[in-house]
């Protein structure tokens, strides 16, 4: 539903005015030349333009009828189902045919060669205006069918030509009347060449090769959006710009990606330690890789104190790379036990990684200790040096260090190689001198327990370890038990976030305890890119539901950094409801860091939610579904399962029909932070915001909102 929602005055100052309007498309004229990579695919689109509302028209192959060229449209409304005496298609997949279709009031005519192939009346034609998109390759945007082949010249005129006009057209060669629009694709960027739609995306399998689009049919596709569906963006707004998270709680480092989060807490502060990851030939190795540290009383505003500790200065020096450890404060001294790893040694058959330390007096500058160093080495249960029958050598990473109550010693975890699997132990009267015993007994259910932190709450001790799996991809986990003997038990829902918080560590400063960790990125900085390793750094508070039961909340402080709430009018004849099945209603467009509060009344069946950055057809959406009991965010993605590692994230989430949840969802660039209940949270990352829209749909009728707000303010806040 677009339409003119009116909104309280006082947001006007936050959201975006509307684009002005410009002369609707009406009648129109689109050609491509085309040629399919074999006669027997169905369904996908060589030239579509959407309307944002869910209609369209293309030139579509063998939907209703295979071989056949059609007028494709939204639930066929003004496509022609009687196919039977159209010609088939015979052309090879070296053989380029031009395929038009006119659009002239109540009638769609299609042209192949020049010679008219197919004619029919319609009852009325579709209108474009601000709001087109054009796709090449699936027959609409979310589509699960898609073109096979390559296309030398696709081009919409915005008026019907003649059958005269069409057949005097070559490709790649101008023509009067000029284009309305026109891709050549004479690069890999495939601009318009008529500048009328200024942003043109290609999704993995589809690529430029002499001058064609090639398509795989697997999901390739090409999509070019109107000026008027990209946000206004101001440098400060973008991801990518300097200082782009104003606050610790999703910051993003200048240069290079975050990776793995040592907190601890001294001196009436939260020292938030992090891996730097910066890539490239100047680097021994091609990255560099070293701690760096910010320090914040509230996760809001914080200090950058640059480097904690730097890399070993020489390409041979066993900490070339500072990977994950932890911090322990011992008599105002802190220890830094971190792992030193170099690649390179593999290449020698040595083991690549190894347990070192640093001081530091004052939590700011450090000193490494060459003198200490600790590995298996030597202990039977573990499998460290290269042997004949495995002749790549152990682990021995992420230690983490803590007063052990039980045995009355300081307690070492971390990742070794003990047979099947599992955790390293070790204990120590001084952090001096280590004793290296069997395994921990946490069990081996986990193919790995990366980056360990242990804490107890209460009557329970909880392990907290990171995995990574192509469903749900990066993830912090946990287990709890009554002892640190055991048995460890894990609850139904294990996780503390979906597929997108990595390496997480909690740090509490007696009073409350916070969860700081990675939220990962996706391969290029693309939606529909694979799960990536590293990130942005995300910070929750976290707390004891029941026993054995944690959760995950934004902290208060946090929420309270974006301003006051400013309410959000509904329609007034809507009263809150979404009366009907597929109901939407757009609100506005967002600013680039904002916090959206609302209260949902889950329907019995389907899911609500809301969408943010994007446009009504393909927003990010962050919804609960009461059928199978989750909460969710997708973008028009394939079904679960289809392909686990390019999947948005989703978590269980028990609720009732009828329930009234709150849903905070907080926005940071291309970062997305939902919180259902002040205690579980799911976060994503949302490059393309696109038009930038926000509103909210239910699939089903019924579905009421209220207490709809929205909190922005931009001001950085690192001092």
């Amino acid at each position: 539903m677009k339409s003119s929602i009116p909104l309280i005055l006082s947001l006007a100052a936050v959201l975006s005015a509307p684009a002005a309007e410009q002369a609707p498309l009406r009648d129109k004229t689109l050609v491509a030349w085309v040629t399919p990579a074999n006669l027997t695919q169905r369904g996908g689109s060589v030239l579509t333009i959407e309307d944002g509302e869910g209609h369209f028209d293309g030139i579509v192959f063998g939907e209703v009828a295979p071989e056949k060229w059609m007028a494709g449209s939204d639930g066929f409304q003004r496509t022609e189902m009687r196919q039977d005496a159209w010609p088939n298609e015979t052309a090879n997949d070296t053989t380029f045919v031009q395929i038009a279709i006119v659009y002239s009031g109540n009638e769609i005519i299609t042209y192949r060669d020049g010679a008219e192939y197919s004619r029919h009346t319609i009852k009325e034609p579709l209108t474009f205006g601000l709001d087109s998109t054009v796709v090449i390759g699936p027959r609409f945007s979310g589509g699960s069918d898609f073109f096979s082949g390559a296309i030398d010249d696709a081009r919409i005129y915005d008026r019907a030509l003649t059958a005269g006009q069409i057949a005097a057209l070559k490709p790649n060669v101008p023509s009067e009347p000029r284009p309305w629009a026109w891709w050549t694709f004479d690069d890999e960027v495939c601009n318009d060449r008529m500048e009328n739609f200024a942003d043109t995306r290609l999704t993995p399998g589809a690529e430029v090769v002499d001058g064609k689009l090639c398509l795989d049919g697997a999901g390739g596709s090409l999509r070019a959006v109107h000026p008027a569906n990209l946000p206004e963006r101001s440098e400060a707004d973008s991801p990518t710009a300097a200082h782009a998270s104003p606050t610790a709680f999703l910051y993003e480092p200048s240069a290079g990606i975050a990776g793995d989060v040592i907190p601890y807490f001294a001196e009436g502060k939260f020292h938030i330690l992090y891996m730097l990851v910066n890539k490239g030939a100047e680097h021994p190795g091609g990255e560099c890789v070293e701690w760096h540290q910010l320090t914040t009383r509230d996760f809001v505003s914080f200090e950058d104190a640059g480097v904690a500790l730097p890399r070993g200065a020489t390409g041979e020096a066993e900490d070339l790379d500072i990977w994950t450890g932890s911090v322990v404060v011992k008599d105002g001294v802190s220890h830094a036990f971190y792992t030193g790893h170099n690649a390179s040694f593999l290449k020698q058959g040595k083991p690549d990684q190894v347990i070192l330390r640093a001081v530091s007096r004052d939590g700011v500058h450090w000193t490494k200790e060459p003198g200490f160093r600790f590995t298996p080495e030597g202990h039977a249960s573990y499998h460290y040096l290269a042997t004949p029958q495995s002749k790549v050598p152990g682990a021995c990473r992420d230690p983490f260090v803590f007063w052990n109550p039980e045995g009355k010693e300081y307690g070492m975890l971390f990742m070794a190689s003990p047979e099947g699997g599992g955790l390293a132990y070790a204990g120590s009267d001084d952090l001096d001198h280590w004793r290296l015993d069997e395994p921990f007994p946490v069990g081996k259910r986990f193919g790995g327990y990366e980056c360990p932190d242990l804490f107890r709450i209460g009557n329970l001790w909880y392990l907290l370890f990171s995995t990574f799996d192509q469903n749900p991809g990066w993830a912090t986990r946990y287990l709890s038990s009554p002892s640190l003997q055991g048995p460890w038990k894990s609850p139904a829902d294990n996780f503390l976030d979906g597929g997108s918080l990595y390496a997480a560590k909690t740090v509490s400063d007696g009073k409350r305890r916070f969860l700081c960790g990675t939220l990962t990125s996706r391969k290029d900085k693309r939606d529909d890119g694979e799960n990536a390793w590293g990130g942005r750094l995300l910070m929750y508070e976290l707390m004891e539901l029941e026993p054995g039961k944690l959760g995950v909340r934004i902290p208060v402080e946090v929420e309270e950094s974006f301003g006051a709430q400013v309410p959000i009018a509904l329609p007034n004849s809507s009263n809150g409801t979404l009366p009907y099945p597929n109901s939407r209603m757009e609100l506005g467009k967002l600013p680039g860091r904002c916090l959206l509060n609302l209260k949902l009344k889950v329907p019995e069946t389907g899911r609500a939610g809301v969408w943010v950055g994007g446009s009504q057809k393909e927003g990010f959406r962050f919804f609960v579904d009461a059928a199978t009991q989750r909460m969710a965010w997708d973008r028009g993605a394939l079904p679960l399962g289809a392909n686990p590692e390019k999947e948005r994230p989703w978590r269980p989430l028990k609720f009732q029909p009828g329930d009234t949840l709150s849903i905070k969802i907080a926005l940071d660039g291309d970062a997305a932070v939902a919180c259902v209940n002040d205690n579980v949270c799911l976060s994503t990352r949302i490059y393309d915001r696109r038009e930038n829209t926000f509103g909210v749909w239910s699939d089903v009728a019924g579905t009421k909102i209220e207490n709809l707000a929205l909190r922005t303010r931009a001001e950085p806040q690192p001092r």
